[in-house]
C-alpha cells in the first residue's frame, strides 16, 4: 500500500509496477463542499 504521495504513485504506474489501484476519497469537513465535478478520467485496457 502506498499512501500520501501522488508523485510516487504516478511513477509506479509509469513503470508498470502496480497491479491494482484503489482510489479512496474522504469528505472535506468544515466547509460547503459544493457540487462534485470530474476533473479527468482515463480509460485503460485490462488483461484480466
Amino acid at each position: 500500500m502506498v499512501t500520501g504521495s501522488v508523485t510516487l504513485v504516478q511513477e509506479l504506474l509509469r513503470a508498470g509496477l502496480l497491479d491494482e489501484l484503489r482510489l479512496l476519497i474522504d469528505p472535506v469537513v468544515g466547509r460547503d463542499p459544493g457540487r462534485p465535478r470530474r476533473v479527468r478520467s482515463t480509460t485503460t485496457s485490462t488483461t484480466a
